[in-house]
């Protein structure tokens, strides 16, 4: 239990410095007359002891609603089981999260850190006997891409990341806009560049009516990118996943 309450304590607590930051930001912006900063976004990924996978589904699907609670979740996804090689283990959960600035991410994060219920009911059972990894990176939204709705029924999801080398996110971003606008229904719900966390990668979302043809479109993704590989592109890779049961995307 120690050990739990450990990671509790840097996972929520220690990141307060950051708002700091951002309410300066935010009040220089507003001086100023500029337009309002972009939200920031949190993608968090757990690994699931195999073990231990229905306990983590029951708990989380009776608790969860404590978190939603406290600050938007624009997408909770688990694991798709398909037969893609290159997914990573059936165990894993990944989730999105939306905040106005770093200030309110500090302060849900303070919040939860401090709620008893929280901690007792969920929090600290899930870290003790279902999450054995995890990380996150927050992230801004491609000023170029708005996050778009997912058409009823598709189901699926890919989370694609790109690690570009040092300063090349706006060549990148210039040489794949109009591609992935041409996509049409698979094009990204949303495109992320990590502010916090692995800095010059990006984050893509996706989402499909099928294992199917997520494969077939990522695969084809993979195709695209070749041209990039060690000019902008240092390492890409893809999940595969699909939709919580407790979860919807969320714009």
């Amino acid at each position: 239990m120690a050990s739990a309450r450990s990671t509790v304590k840097r996972l929520l607590v220690s990141p307060a410095a950051g708002g700091v930051r951002c309410l300066a930001t935010s009040a220089a912006r507003q001086s100023a007359g500029a337009p309002p900063a972009p939200k920031y976004y949190e993608l968090r990924t757990y690994d699931i002891k195999q073990s231990k996978w229905d306990e983590f589904v029951r708990l989380t699907t009776e608790k969860i609603h404590m978190r939603f609670a406290a600050s938007k979740c624009n997408v909770y996804l688990c694991a798709d089981p398909g037969p893609e090689p290159r997914r990573r283990p059936f165990n894993e959960v990944t989730h999105i999260w939306e905040y106005d600035d770093l200030v309110q991410r500090a302060g849900v994060r303070k919040s939860l850190g401090s709620d008893k219920q929280w901690l007792a009911d969920y929090l600290l059972p899930m870290l003790d006997t279902a999450a054995a990894h995890q990380s996150n990176s927050v992230m801004l939204p491609a000023p170029w891409w708005p996050l778009r709705p997912s058409t009823d029924g598709r189901n699926h999801f890919a989370v694609r990341k790109t690690q570009l080398h040092p300063g090349k996110t706006g060549a990148w971003s210039e040489a794949v806009k109009d591609e992935l606008a041409g996509e049409g229904d698979n094009a990204p719900l949303g495109v992320w560049v990590t502010d916090i966390g692995d800095l010059d990668s990006v984050h893509e979302l996706y989402s499909y009516p099928s294992h199917t043809a997520l494969v077939e479109h990522q695969q084809h993704r993979d195709r695209e990118a070749v041209k990039f590989d060690g000019t902008l592109i240092k390492e890409r890779r893809w999940s595969a996943y699909v939709l919580a049961p407790w979860s919807t995307w969320s714009v």
